[in-house]
């Protein structure tokens, strides 16, 4: 880096436009940027929530869990299925 500061001085102008040439460049690249500011996404994220009054958690898995499981995983583009039982 001390050849940086020994050209600074050296020869001020032609840091000066190196620098120039920089800034320049970064303004331009930054008011090329594509920015939307309601970009379509996709969540990725579904949550069901089911109630079943008096039932342990075993019950829960096997009566409710497990087939709604089963028809969510039809569904294509789902990367991880997960539930909890309580």
């Amino acid at each position: 880096m001390q050849w940086l500061a020994e050209l600074s001085v050296k020869r001020n102008v032609f840091a000066a436009v190196i620098i120039l040439i920089l800034c320049v460049t970064g303004a331009y690249s930054y008011f090329q940027l594509g920015v939307d500011q309601f970009p379509n996404i996709d969540i990725p994220v579904l949550t069901i929530t089911t109630n079943m009054k008096g039932a342990s958690p075993q019950e829960m898995d096997t009566a409710v869990t497990d087939p709604i499981e089963k028809a969510v995983n039809t569904v294509s583009g789902i990367d991880t299925l997960s539930s909890t039982s309580s």
